[in-house]
């Protein structure tokens, strides 16, 4: 995880548009991790249930969001972040 949000503080959406909201929530690492993990389950289930995400449009248009191509570069982590909990979830 801790990987996966470090390079989210890297991103040019980062820099340019997430840091210069107006409150600090939007830059801790829980929260960001919070927005990423739902921008990335739109982006892995393609865009079909909004009950779990908003629409990717909304995504792209918001200023508290990564772009398609940064979350493209950590979906291979993030997938294997998903298996090992999801691992860890069926050995209970």
């Amino acid at each position: 995880t801790n990987e996966i949000i470090d390079y989210l503080y890297t991103t040019n959406s980062f820099h340019n548009k997430i840091c210069k909201l107006p409150y600090e929530y939007w830059c801790c690492r829980t929260e960001m991790f919070a927005r990423f993990f739902e921008q990335w389950m739109c982006y892995k289930d393609g865009n079909r249930n909004h009950y779990l995400y908003n629409t990717w449009s909304h995504y792209t248009k918001s200023r508290a969001y990564w772009s398609e191509a940064e979350i493209k570069k950590v979906d291979a982590k993030t997938t294997e972040l998903v298996s090992m909990m999801k691992k860890k979830m069926s050995e209970k």
